[in-house]
């Protein structure tokens, strides 16, 4: 990335990421100036040399304008080219005697621009003046795309890098509050950078309410990666308790590349059950295991904690098995005790799941058949490519009650994935779930209906076509319904052509729903009919609920008007509850009337429970036995 070198006598230490005009990230260069992203090459075209400069000396006044000039065309800039730096780079020419006139620029000229380039430039200011800049901060208030507490531990962090002494005094004399956080994290940051012992020592004689929350974590991460042998004595000498331990475990991590045997020191003090642990262990028996393999073994066998010494000596099996299989037989004989082997075989087939489908699966397979295979197998399974997942259950599962479930939870992520290949693979398998089956043609079909409707015709009659005949007529459904309607004659009457009705319905009703409810009214199964008409009056009310209403009062009493009637209740409940009650007492069966009344109450109580309640006990409309069947809870 080129260098863009500031006409500017000042160093630049600019807090890195604070870019709020889109989050773009400056870097700093050697010579303290920064690298931005590509930028558009008019955002600074004010801001070029003229020709001539060179020869003569610009005026503070005149260099001034340009940089306002470029601040104005940083001002039409598309988010966009905000993101590509086109702020960053405008902002890091401003100098220390146009900070006042480019806080006036924005706020007066800008729209939404000062709200990414007013904190920009204050944190520009705090290069030059921290504490001022500080001041300034506290008077803003946040805007869309940044927040005050941000900007705060920018400027304390460039404070307490140039004069901790002063940057402490004024975050502790801030009222207590998020603010003052803010702040204190700015200045643990800033001195972080260039004494993690003198602040470790200060954030110790800080009262608890003080203390920012992550302040020991931050010291011992930063610490811990610059030098973590200095670190070390410091973490352990911290008082016991969960702060020390995080701070072990911190420095442990970095301790192994260098010194695994001292990391192992520090990682006895530490509870299995701190976040964290297992990767510190992680780390400790990879660098053992460069060394001596053989002597990383023996150190797992011999630690006490029984968590760690299965993750341990899974860590060397997965490094052993993508080895080749003699090296993984070599270290497995030097496990005799079974219940260790079993256990650093499953921590081994786990964790390298993520990365080495086939070492896993290799792994999960040497275990003895039972409960902790099954487990391994299926966890395996779910972490590998879905296709693949799917074979390794089917052929290495143990037969049993839950292994149809769990081969169909996979064929459902398969189907979310890739829903043709899945659909092939389960109609050469008799046992696939038919649930199953129907997600994955309606996947394919909203894709390819045509294809889908070529597989059903192929299929012999039965469940299985009718469930494909059913996602053709979903896909079909919201490009040529006419046609899903006259495939839905081909299914028999019963559950799977009321749900195909009722999906012809959602995706014909909204875009045409006179001719969705012509068609629904005629359908011949009542079950069916139902169903539709339940789906276009939906649409209809989001459409127009004076029209829909209009309609209802057509309709002939019946179950398909009943249904109707007490969706469209359902659905006007939350605008006007008293028409949408009025609605549900009109449908004549008692049973639907009073399925009816319930869903209306319910979501009447959910938006106004005193209101719902007032009705439910003044209505005549229901028995005292309803009432309590469908009253308070």
């Amino acid at each position: 990335m080129p260098v863009l070198k500031l006409a500017l006598a000042v160093t630049v230490p600019w807090c890195a990421g604070f870019l709020m005009g889109g989050g773009s990230v400056v870097n700093k260069s050697l010579d303290g100036g920064a690298q931005p992203e590509a930028m558009p090459s008019h955002a600074l075209s004010a801001d070029l040399p003229r020709a001539g400069d060179e020869s003569r000396e610009v005026s503070p006044a005149e260099r001034r304008e340009r940089v306002l000039a470029a601040l104005r065309a940083t001002m039409r800039l598309s988010d966009s080219e905000r993101r590509m730096g086109g702020d960053a780079s405008v902002v890091l020419k401003i100098g220390p005697e146009d900070i006042q006139a480019a806080i006036e620029l924005v706020l007066k000229e800008g729209s939404d621009s000062p709200w990414s380039l007013l904190p920009q430039i204050v944190a520009r200011w705090g290069d030059f003046d921290p504490k001022a800049a500080a001041d300034y901060a506290l008077t803003l208030k946040p805007g869309e795309n940044w927040s005050r507490e941000s900007l705060l531990t920018c400027l304390t962090t460039q404070w307490a890098g140039k004069n901790p002494a002063a940057a402490k005094a004024w975050a502790l004399a801030m009222p207590m509050g998020k603010e003052q956080e803010a702040a204190l994290d700015g200045v643990i940051d800033g001195m972080l950078q260039a004494d993690p012992a003198a602040t470790l020592a200060w954030v110790k004689t800080l009262p608890d309410e003080l203390r920012p929350a992550r302040a020991y974590s931050k010291i011992f991460e930063k610490w811990a990666e610059r030098d973590p042998f200095a670190a070390s004595p410091q973490a352990l000498a911290l008082l016991p308790g969960r702060t020390r331990e995080h701070a072990l475990n911190t420095v442990a991590t970095y301790v192994a590349a260098k010194d695994p045997h001292a990391a192992l020191d520090l990682l006895q003090q530490v509870p299995d059950s701190l976040p964290g642990y297992l990767d510190a262990v992680m780390h400790v028996f990879q660098n053992l295991a460069a060394k001596d393999s053989d002597e990383a073994v023996a150190v797992a066998i011999s630690m006490k904690v029984d968590s760690g010494r299965e993750f341990a000596l899974g860590t060397l099996l997965s490094k052993a098995a993508q080895k080749g299989d003699k090296e993984l037989a070599r270290l497995l004989e030097k496990l005799p005790d079974e219940k260790n082997r079993i256990a650093a075989l499953e921590t081994a087939a786990w964790s390298i799941s993520y990365t080495d489908a086939e070492t896993a699966k290799k792994l999960a397979l040497m275990l003895p058949a039972g409960k902790t295979r099954d487990e391994s197998i299926v966890w395996v399974a779910e972490h590998i490519a879905p296709a693949n997942g799917v074979a390794f259950l089917e052929n290495h599962l143990a037969e049993g009650e839950s292994k149809r479930d769990v081969v169909d939870r996979a064929l459902w992520k398969w189907a979310v994935e890739d829903p043709h290949e899945a659909l092939m693979w389960m109609m050469k398998s008799p046992g696939a779930n038919a649930e199953t089956l129907q997600y994955a043609i309606d996947q394919w079909a909203h894709e390819d209906p045509a294809a889908a409707l070529e597989l059903a015709n192929l299929e012999p009659d039965g469940e299985r076509k009718n469930i494909l005949l059913s996602g053709a007529i979903k896909g079909l459904s919201f490009g040529d319904p006419r046609q899903a309607v006259e495939l839905l004659a081909r299914i028999p009457p019963g559950k799977m052509q009321a749900d195909a009705a009722h999906r012809i319905a959602g995706a014909w009703a909204p875009h045409d729903p006179i001719g969705a409810a012509e068609w629904a009214v005629q359908i011949p199964d009542r079950a069916s009919r139902e169903a539709a008409m339940v789906r276009v009056t939906q649409a209809m009310v989001h459409t127009d609920i004076a029209s829909t209403a209009a309609w209802l009062d057509k309709l002939r009493v019946g179950g398909e008007r009943d249904v109707s009637v007490a969706a469209f209740a359902e659905s006007v409940t939350s605008r006007d509850p008293e028409s949408a009650v009025a609605w549900a007492a009109t449908v004549a069966d008692d049973r639907k009337r009073e399925e009816a009344f319930c869903a209306v109450y319910r979501q009447w109580k959910a938006n106004d429970a005193a209101a719902a309640n007032r009705w439910l006990g003044a209505t005549a409309a229901l028995s005292a036995e309803a009432k309590k069947r469908i009253g308070p809870e």
